[in-house]
């Protein structure tokens, strides 16, 4: 469990540094905070949650179209 929590953690530092979030900055946030940040990066990759009843279960990948 600890190690799953540790690899989340270092793919959202990773996933967040490409937003300009350093590792320092992304310790200080909370879960909530790094959550939300983690969701404005999928969104603007074009990622969209699938959602049953209210409740996100998985992400939607589709790959954007070359102009």
């Amino acid at each position: 469990m600890l190690r799953d929590a540790v690899k989340n953690y270092q793919l959202i530092t990773v996933l967040l540094a490409k937003m300009g979030f350093t590792a320092a900055q992304v310790a200080q946030m909370s879960a909530i905070e790094a959550q939300s940040w983690l969701a404005v990066y999928l969104e603007s990759q074009g990622i969209k949650p699938a959602t049953q009843n209210g409740n996100t279960t998985h992400y939607i990948i589709q790959r954007k179209k070359r102009a």
